[in-house]
């Protein structure tokens, strides 16, 4: 069965944590879940057990910070695809002692990250990370820190549409990622 099969999209009028939870719990087994354009806040109080049918969290527009979402993701241990497009993201933590094997797609679509340094935690957070979307960013550089570039091992897809890199010598950099086949 396909993450697909089992969707729910609100897609406003919901502002706490607390009620998408509580939806989790009828027992539906949501595969894939959107809450774009709700203003969920700060998670308060996380919930005791983990939902591990959620593959896909769609949260565009939400303004959360990574924190909050970082903080979130355990409860969600089988999560695939994260979308947290338009969330006024700027700053993601260098480094993280937990790790997410199961997501493989991350989308960041037009947030506010603009120093590619952070980013370069995502591969320790997400190591089987296959797709990244930065599309709408205002990145300028890769950075110069190839080993730590080199740490996407897995990265495939790299979407960077609309980014404010300017020099052949940028574009370059993205042969250090090793598995990168899709711009």
């Amino acid at each position: 069965k396909q993450w697909y099969q089992r969707r729910v999209a609100i897609t406003a009028g919901i502002s706490e944590w607390s009620e998408v939870f509580r939806l989790l719990d009828v027992g539906l087994h949501i595969k894939f879940l959107n809450l774009s354009s709700n203003k969920l806040g700060k998670c308060e109080q996380l919930p005791e057990k983990q939902y591990t049918s959620l593959q896909c969290l769609i949260l565009c527009g939400n303004d959360n910070d990574w924190d909050n979402l970082h903080t979130l993701l355990p409860s969600f241990p089988s999560l695939t695809h994260l979308n947290i497009g338009y969330s006024n993201i700027s700053a993601l933590p260098s480094t993280t002692d937990t790790v997410f094997p199961n997501l493989t797609e991350l989308n960041l679509i037009q947030n506010n990250i603009s120093r590619f340094e952070d980013v370069l935690g995502l591969a320790h957070t997400f190591p089987n990370l296959h797709t990244l979307v930065l599309s709408d960013n205002p990145l300028s550089s890769f950075g110069e820190d190839q080993k730590a570039i080199e740490r996407f091992e897995k990265l495939a897809k790299l979407h960077v549409n609309n980014i404010t890199i300017n020099s052949w010598e940028e574009v370059s950099k993205l042969r250090w990622f090793p598995e990168l086949s899709d711009i």
